[in-house]
């Protein structure tokens, strides 16, 4: 099938290249339908991380199969997946069957971004908070926010949401946080302590900066 790729063929600088894909064995073609951005491919697109172009980004997309290759028997055309799917920046791509779920009916393509969510998942068996321990998440952006809708099913003692911005916390509490604690004009570590005497029994850094990871 003739599909349409963006790729990045210098720092900042998309071009529309034409090719035809097809599925080999194990594989699906896939018709993009949305495909989330992740800060991991931010350095690529400013050059910081080039690889040799074009390079193909995009691995948060849901779509619609529309050809399978040999061999594949959990998915068949019409059917609405997502989970590990490369160059999703695109019309169309083609990903292996084992790293596909299917969407639900009634959930609309546009918010079935899995790959985030397997993400989660992993982060959530990682930190294996047990009944009743006090959690803090670090960092309430999309991932934090993803983790305390998680972990709030575990039935902790509590789940405190740390943030410097006031309307990531505001979210965090309607999700499932039991406590929000802004980061700026206190410490943290003291507010924290207040809430679960001895300290968070699980911390979950999300934010990815040194501040977060030295609280």
């Amino acid at each position: 099938m003739r599909a349409v790729q963006a790729g990045l063929v210098e720092p900042r600088k998309f071009e529309l290249i034409e090719t035809d894909l097809s599925p080999g064995p194990g594989e699906v073609l896939i018709e993009i339908a949305a495909c989330g951005i992740c800060s991991s491919e931010i350095p690529r697109y400013t050059g910081e991380e080039m690889s040799d172009p074009p390079v193909f980004l995009g691995h948060e997309p849901s779509g619609v199969v529309v050809e399978v290759g040999g061999g594949v028997s959990e998915f068949e055309e019409g059917d609405r997946v997502t989970g590990a799917i490369s160059a999703g920046f695109a019309t169309h791509s083609v990903a292996p069957m084992e790293g596909l779920l299917a969407v639900p009916d009634g959930v609309d393509l546009l918010h079935a971004i899995g790959e985030p969510l397997m993400c989660i998942s992993n982060i959530a068996r990682a930190a294996a908070p047990k009944f009743g321990d006090h959690v803090a998440v670090v960092g309430c952006g999309q991932m934090g926010l993803l983790t305390i809708a998680a972990l709030k099913q575990v039935g902790l003692g509590s789940l405190i949401a740390v943030d410097r911005i006031g309307r990531r916390l505001d979210l965090a509490l309607q999700i499932g946080a039991t406590h929000a604690v802004g980061a700026d004009g206190q410490d943290p570590v003291v507010a924290v302590a207040a809430i679960a005497p001895g300290g968070a029994d699980v911390v979950v850094e999300l934010t990815g900066k040194p501040g977060g990871l030295e609280l």
